[in-house]
């Protein structure tokens, strides 16, 4: 999402689009294209945080605590 949400910027500029300049200057590369990509990535980006609050708020009120130590997670995981 962070990637999608900056690099098509970063095409753009190296495709020579001026970085000085809002508007009214001359480029052939397809503007509309960047930020369309642009303008996704912010909102997967909005989804992404958006979802990760609703994750951690259905967590925080189950209200089950985790009270197992390192060792035992790593028992967990190798089996």
């Amino acid at each position: 999402a962070t990637v999608l949400a900056s690099l098509p910027y970063f095409i753009a500029g190296f495709a020579d689009q001026p970085a000085n300049v809002a508007n009214s200057f001359d480029y052939s590369g397809p503007i509309w294209l960047w930020n369309s990509l642009v303008g996704v990535g912010h909102a997967l980006m909005a989804l992404v945080v958006f979802l990760f609050f609703a994750l951690a708020t259905k967590s925080f009120r189950t209200g089950t605590i985790s009270t197992a130590t390192s060792a035992e997670l790593f028992e967990g995981v190798n089996g």
